[in-house]
């Protein structure tokens, strides 16, 4: 199982195929990975993910064709202290 932090967006998938569609994308530093559920949609937004749309998570799950990630579970990551601070 992996474990990969980064902060979930929705933006399109698979331009210009038979596959486009907008789709829960969680992006790290390096990398983007497409977003699902093990029962979730393969195709959409899944209303189970789709409430950690701007958030940074911290999510668990198998890789698939090195780009899907099917999470099978996710925590919130807080801001860091410094983010919050006031000048």
């Amino acid at each position: 199982m992996s474990e990969i932090q980064g902060t979930v967006v929705k933006k399109p998938f698979a331009l210009g195929s038979k596959s486009e569609r907008d789709a829960l994308v969680l992006v790290t530093g390096q990398q983007e990975y497409l977003m699902r559920r093990p029962a979730g949609l393969a195709f959409g937004i899944d209303p189970e993910l789709a409430p950690l749309v701007g958030k940074t998570v911290r999510a668990r799950g198998t890789l698939l064709a090195g780009h899907t990630l099917q999470v099978h579970e996710w925590d919130e990551v807080p801001p860091a202290a410094s983010d919050t601070a006031a000048p």
